[in-house]
């Protein structure tokens, strides 16, 4: 009984997550979709990084970094879906003679969470360097307006 509301509260909040990822996901897609996002190497992040100078340059950066971001929020949308498929499966906790099997399952389930708390993480990370290659972009255009 104690293991049906564990899972019960497991699922609730992992559902309220995706939706409230999806909700972020969806505001922001409609600003990323205006241009594809670009397909950099990580070479050229870091040669555009180096030499970025005008408002341009670097909203051009915060942009790849709020794709990526994106990505990364899809992913882990994906990975709550698929740690919720695990957790329905009857095999997780039933099978008490099936000790492989139920000890893959439960290890799967786990590594699907650790993979959605990683794409979560990394998905702030690079909307806070979106966030700062802005304020960039935003000191560079003031300076450019005070040298005319």
């Amino acid at each position: 009984m104690k293991s049906t509301k564990k899972l019960a509260v497991y699922i609730v909040s992992v559902l309220s997550l995706a939706f409230v990822l999806s909700a972020v996901s969806f505001s922001q897609t409609a600003q990323a979709s205006q241009s594809a996002p670009e397909k950099l190497t990580q070479q050229q992040l870091n040669t555009m990084i180096a030499n970025a100078k005008t408002p341009a340059d670097h909203q051009r950066i915060a942009r790849y970094y709020e794709a990526q971001a994106q990505q990364y929020i899809a992913d882990a949308i994906k990975n709550s879906a698929k740690v919720v498929a695990y957790n329905k499966s009857p095999y997780t906790n039933i099978c008490l003679m099936c000790v492989s099997s139920n000890y893959s399952l439960q290890m799967a389930a786990r590594a699907q969470g650790l993979s959605e708390q990683i794409a979560e993480e990394r998905a702030m990370k690079l909307q806070e360097l979106a966030k700062q290659q802005q304020a960039m972009a935003d000191v560079a255009a003031m300076s450019s307006r005070v040298g005319q």
